[in-house]
């Protein structure tokens, strides 16, 4: 038998919103199905509980602070190739400016490719995958009276 996301809202007590990121992150895989319009269900056999789905809200929380931190260093990376550019420019006006400074506004989904815009589009994505997580857990931990285990 397969269960609506809101079925299974109503037998754990995680919202509806939390499933789905859950879902759509491949965090919660086991007894997933989608129907022909795209719709997502869970089988009722691998129905998970209440502790689980706040376990994997949890772990994947941690999963993007961690991610957050990458991004964070990435950031200050790119802000000291800046601040060398502008250093070295101070010292000799007339010398072509350093890629990092002429690049500093370039995006790229490119991870090898250096830029602080695109570092802090990196940071500022993960940011929101944390605030996002974060929430999740904090709603969830809030149903606690609500646990069916």
């Amino acid at each position: 038998m397969l269960l609506k996301l809101s079925e299974v809202h109503r037998q754990t007590g995680v919202d509806v919103d939390a499933l789905k990121m859950l879902i759509e992150d491949n965090v919660l895989v086991r007894g997933v199905e989608r129907g022909r319009a795209g719709h997502v269900y869970l089988r009722a056999d691998c129905l998970p509980t209440y502790q689980s789905l706040l376990g994997l809200l949890r772990k994947q929380l941690l999963h993007e602070l961690r991610t957050a931190q990458k991004h964070m260093r990435r950031v200050e990376q790119e802000v000291e190739a800046v601040r060398n550019d502008l250093d070295l420019a101070v010292e000799d006006p007339d010398a072509p400016l350093g890629h990092d400074l002429l690049t500093l506004r370039a995006r790229s989904h490119d991870p090898r490719d250096s830029s602080l815009a695109s570092a802090l589009s990196g940071l500022e994505f993960s940011a929101w995958a944390v605030r996002r997580y974060q929430d999740a857990v904090r709603r969830t931990e809030g149903l606690a009276h609500f646990q069916v285990d």
